[in-house]
C-alpha cells in the first residue's frame, strides 16, 4: 500500500505518451507481458477476498512498471466473464488453478423464450462488483484508476446463458427469440456499465478498458466478443454488428476483444460504428493474417491493440524464424506495419532483463520500418 503514491506518480508520467499516441504522432506503445503476471491474475486476482484481489493486482502492476513503459497501471474489479450470464440465474464456479467456468441455465429455445428480463440490483455479482470499486477506491484514494469489470458481448453472453448446441441451433430456427434476448443483454450492459462509470468517476476510469491500450478518463467500453472466431459473417452481420454497435451509440464508442481466429472478419468489422479500438492476436496457435489486419484498418484510425504472445503450438520455423522474438520482428511485424496504421503491440517475456532486450530490438525493428 506504501507504493500508491509512486504508482500514481508514473501513471501521471505515461498519461502524455498515451495522449500523444491517439493524436496520431507516430509513436507506437509496447507493452510486456510477464509469464507470471498472466498467472497471478488468473488464479490470485480472482479471489474472492476483497484485501487479497487488492493486493494481487498491485502485485502485478509492480511486475509491469518496471519494463512497460506504455502500460497504465490500472485495477479491475474482475469476477470472470459471466457477470451477465449470472443475472439470468447461471452460477459461477471458482477454482484456485484456472478461470472460472459459468454454467448455462437453460437448454431450449423454449426455455430461453421464457426468461425474464433481469434485475440488475438482484444480481450477487454485481453487488460483488460495485462492492469491490468501493473498496478500491477507499484504499487507494483514487489514486489508480479503475477498469469496468470483465464485459462480454452480447453474444458472447447469451452463448454462456443457452446451452451451445442449442444455442447456435437458434441461428436459424429461434431468430426472435435470440434477438429477444441480445436486445435485453445490450440494455443491461449499457445501464450497469453506466453505474460503475458513475461510481468511479469518469476521470479516473480506466478507458476503454482491461483487454485495451487505455488511458484514464471516458466512457468508451471494453467488450469481449470471442464467439466472431466461431461464427460465419453472415452471423455476425445479423446478431452481433447491430448490438455491438448500439452499446457504441450509448457509450460513446466500443473497443472490441476478440481471441481466435478471426481475420476473415477484419473487413467486415472495419465497418462497425463507434469502433475506436480493435484487440486480437497474432501466434501460431491464432495465426490471424498480419496482411489483412494491415489492409482492413490502415486509413481507418482504429487502434489496433495486437496481442504477440507466444500462443500454444510454437513452430517458429514454420515462419521463417528461429525464435519468438524473430517472429514477432522478421515474421509479424514487416508484415503489418504501415505508417498509416495506428497500432500497438503486445509481447511475452519470463522476466526483467529478457522483457528490457526484446523491447528493445521489438523498438528497432518499427523505427527501420518507419522510414
Amino acid at each position: 500500500m506504501n507504493n500508491i503514491d509512486r504508482i500514481k506518480t508514473i501513471i501521471d508520467r505515461r498519461e502524455q505518451r498515451l495522449v500523444n499516441f491517439g493524436q496520431g504522432e507516430g509513436y507506437i506503445p509496447i507493452i510486456c507481458m510477464y509469464q507470471n503476471a498472466k498467472q497471478k491474475l488468473l488464479c490470485l486476482g480472482l479471489d474472492l477476498d476483497q484485501k487479497k484481489m487488492l493486493e494481487n493486482q498491485l502485485m502485478i502492476i509492480e511486475d509491469l512498471i518496471e519494463t512497460s513503459e506504455d502500460y497504465l497501471p490500472f485495477l479491475c474489479p474482475w469476477y470472470g466473464c459471466g457477470l451477465y450470464a449470472e443475472m439470468y440465474g447461471c452460477k459461477t464456479d471458482y477454482f484456485s488453478d484456472k478461470e472460472p467456468w459459468t454454467h448455462p441455465v437453460v437448454k431450449t429455445a423454449a426455455e430461453a423464450d421464457k426468461l425474464e428480463p433481469p434485475d440488475i440490483g438482484k444480481s450477487p455479482m454485481a453487488k460483488k462488483v460495485l462492492t469491490m470499486i468501493d473498496y478500491f477506491l477507499d484504499k487507494t484514494h483514487g489514486k489508480i484508476p479503475i477498469a469496468l469489470t470483465d464485459t462480454q458481448a452480447p453474444l458472447d453472453t447469451a452463448m454462456l446463458v443457452w446451452e451451445q448446441s442449442d444455442f447456435f441451433l437458434a441461428f436459424y430456427e429461434a431468430k426472435d427469440v435470440l434477438n429477444r434476448l441480445l436486445k435485453e443483454i445490450t440494455q443491461m450492459i449499457v445501464a450497469f456499465s453506466k453505474k460503475q462509470i458513475s461510481l468511479i468517476g469518469k476521470e479516473n476510469t480506466c478507458c476503454p478498458g482491461m483487454h485495451m491500450l487505455s488511458q484514464k478518463g471516458g466512457t468508451v467500453l471494453d467488450v469481449a466478443d470471442d464467439i466472431l472466431a466461431l461464427i460465419s459473417t453472415d452471423n455476425a452481420q445479423e446478431y452481433d454488428k447491430p448490438f455491438i454497435e448500439n452499446i457504441a451509440e450509448a457509450m460513446g464508442g466500443i473497443a472490441v476483444h476478440s481471441c481466435g481466429k478471426i481475420d476473415q472478419h477484419f473487413e467486415f468489422l472495419a465497418q462497425y460504428a463507434g469502433l475506436k479500438q480493435l484487440n486480437c492476436k497474432i501466434n501460431p496457435s491464432e495465426p490471424n493474417s498480419p496482411e489483412i489486419l494491415r489492409d482492413c484498418f490502415k486509413n481507418t484510425n482504429i487502434v489496433i491493440h495486437l496481442i504477440l504472445d507466444m500462443g500454444f503450438e510454437q513452430n517458429w520455423s514454420k515462419y521463417g524464424a528461429n525464435s519468438y522474438l524473430e517472429y514477432i520482428t522478421d515474421y509479424v511485424l514487416p508484415r503489418l506495419h504501415h505508417n498509416d496504421l495506428k497500432y500497438a503491440i503486445s509481447f511475452q517475456a519470463f522476466d526483467k532483463t529478457e522483457a528490457q532486450q526484446m523491447t528493445m530490438k521489438i523498438r528497432e525493428k518499427i523505427k527501420r520500418l518507419q522510414f
